[in-house]
This record gives C-alpha cells, sequence and structure tokens, in this order.
C-alpha cells in the first residue's frame, strides 16, 4: 500500500484556503496601509519636495532635520513622549489597581477611572479644544479667565479691534505689525471691528503722516468706510484713534523707553515752552541727541523745531546752547 504524497490532503488544502482567505484582506490593508507607505516615505526622502519622487537631494533632508531647531524640537518631544508616557501610565496603572483592591470606595474610584473612556478620543479632543480656544468668545476656559482679570482690570474701550490687513496680527490682546521697522517709515495701523459708539470721543480725520528720515511715524485710526474702502489706506471719513498706546520694541523683544532730559522751567519757558502747548493724544516730534554711553537716555536739541501733529509749534532755536 503507497502512501500519499505530502500536501494532497484535500481537507489540509481547504485549511490553508481558509485561512488565506482570512488573513489575505488583513495582509492587503496592512501592506497597502503600513508597508508601502513606510517604503515610500523612506525613499522619498531622498527627493525634493515637487513631483512624485522628485529631484535627488541625497542626505540634505536628513541634515535639515537634525539641523533645524523646531524639527529637533519636535524629535526631542518624540523621545520624551516615547521614553516617560508609557512607563507614567503603567506606574499609574498599577497605583490604580492596588488601590482599587483597598479602599472602600472602590466603585466610585473605579467610575471616575475609568468614565472618560467611555467617550471617544475624537469627542474628547473637540471637548479640550473648544475649552482652550484662545479666542474668548470660544474658549470657556479663556472666557472664564478673561471674566475674572476684567473684575479687577477693566478691558480697554478698543479690546474688540481686529486688525484691518495682513501685515498686522493679534498676539496677546495686542494688535503687533509683522514686519520690523526701521527708521524712516510711516506705519499704518488699522484696525476694525469697533462699534460707532465705541470711538473715543474727540476723535477726528485720521491723517498719514510723512516718512521722516531717522524717524518711525505712524497712524493709529479705524480703517472703516461706509459703503465701501480700501483696507490699510487712510480715506476721508475714517476717524483716527486718540489715546491708543503703541510700543516699539528692539531686536530682542522689549520695549524701550527714553528719558530726555531739558533745560530749567525759566529757559524753557522763555524759549515759547508751556505746559498747555501739548495734549493727551498729540503726536509729538523731537530731535534728541542721544547719550554716548549707548544708553537710552538723551537731552533735546533745541536748535532743531517740536512739531505737533505735523504742524511746527516750536521753531528752532538757533542761539539755544548746543547741548542741550
Amino acid at each position: 500500500m503507497v502512501a500519499a504524497p505530502p500536501g494532497s490532503d484535500p481537507a489540509g488544502r481547504a485549511r490553508y484556503l481558509t485561512g488565506a482567505l482570512f488573513l489575505g484582506p488583513a495582509f492587503v490593508l496592512l501592506g497597502v496601509w503600513m508597508v508601502y507607505p513606510a517604503v515610500y516615505t523612506i525613499i522619498r526622502s531622498f527627493f525634493g519636495r515637487t513631483g512624485y519622487l522628485g529631484t535627488w537631494v541625497g542626505g540634505s533632508n536628513y541634515v535639515r532635520l537634525f539641523t533645524t531647531h523646531t524639527l529637533i524640537r519636535a524629535i526631542e518631544n518624540n523621545v520624551i513622549w516615547v521614553a516617560v508616557v508609557p512607563a507614567l501610565v503603567t506606574a499609574i496603572g498599577l497605583i490604580f489597581a492596588v488601590l482599587t483592591e483597598r479602599v472602600s470606595w472602590a466603585v466610585a474610584f473605579k467610575t471616575a477611572v475609568f468614565l472618560p473612556m467611555a467617550i471617544s478620543a475624537f469627542a474628547t479632543g473637540v471637548t479640550w479644544r473648544i475649552l482652550y480656544q484662545q479666542d474668548p468668545d470660544v474658549g470657556a476656559i479663556n472666557a472664564l479667565g478673561r471674566s475674572a482679570a476684567s473684575l479687577v482690570s477693566a478691558p480697554g474701550v478698543l479690546h474688540t479691534a481686529l486688525p484691518s490687513t495682513p501685515t498686522l496680527q493679534t498676539r496677546n490682546g495686542a494688535v503687533v505689525l509683522k514686519a520690523p521697522l526701521q527708521p524712516g517709515r510711516s506705519v499704518s495701523l488699522g484696525l476694525t471691528g469697533i462699534p460707532p459708539q465705541d470711538v473715543p470721543s474727540g476723535a477726528q480725520q485720521a491723517v498719514q503722516p510723512k516718512a521722516q528720515s531717522g524717524a518711525i511715524d505712524g497712524v493709529v485710526w479705524r480703517d472703516f468706510k461706509p459703503g465701501g474702502g480700501k483696507p490699510g489706506v487712510v480715506e476721508q471719513g475714517e476717524l483716527g484713534l486718540p489715546g491708543v498706546t503703541v510700543q516699539v520694541k528692539d531686536a530682542s523683544g522689549k520695549t524701550v523707553n527714553w528719558a530726555i532730559e531739558m533745560n530749567s522751567p525759566g529757559v524753557l519757558a522763555r524759549a515759547g515752552w508751556s505746559k498747555r502747548m501739548f495734549k493727551f493724544g498729540d503726536q509729538i516730534t523731537i530731535t534728541v541727541r542721544p547719550s554716548k554711553a549707548g544708553t537710552p537716555v538723551g537731552l533735546i536739541n533745541r536748535q532743531k523745531p517740536v512739531i505737533v501733529n505735523g504742524k511746527e509749534v516750536l521753531k528752532a532755536d538757533g542761539t539755544a546752547n548746543p547741548i542741550d
């Protein structure tokens, strides 16, 4: 009697076929969603960013990966996550496991621990995103903090103002110019979202000052014209916003306040100075001789005119001492 060759058992082939039918779709999906993207990503990393493969760049992408500050920080965060989170979660899980067996209120403890698992991760993410949204009109936590802060310090009259052009952005409740400034420029700081009743009293027609050599000038105004207008351009009918605080910061992001020394009250009075020549909100242009030490202090130069709101209110005093 001769035995049948191995593998010729129909029942065995049926078992293999059944296993292949069950595992086949899983292998196909694994290859499509896991293996292929991983292999393609590795190959693609040696090419440029355009096209299916792009231009061959060798290892320059990896050089950039380990020399760019943002990417290095992302790698560090991933390493910390992999090294710390699994161990921390395991340790906390062991602690909870011991506590649930030793405390008398184990049912309530288990409910508090496992109840969040009944909510999907997507719903949890959406919920916390709403809570942490920076916009106080949306973010619950930020709105609560803003409400509490307003009880101690009332918000400014223009706290609802928004930038009128992409050159400005909001940051920590302030409107910030994106591009750095250089002397000799006139800056336009247009704001929208200001109801007419919130415009400060005494507001007048906005005027774009002319750029002056060695100075930084600008205007803050309500950039809204009934019937339509051009954003970022001062037009007839648009009002300036008196009383707005404008801070000019240095390259390090710090506000620099200058201390200006003048002369005695008698000398200034004889030269035409008075306490009524300036009012709140005026744009004042003076010339200062800065300290040779490089500190933000200086002496006013009375040999140059004093300009208020674009008009010369004190002429240059040619007889003034050159050091005051």
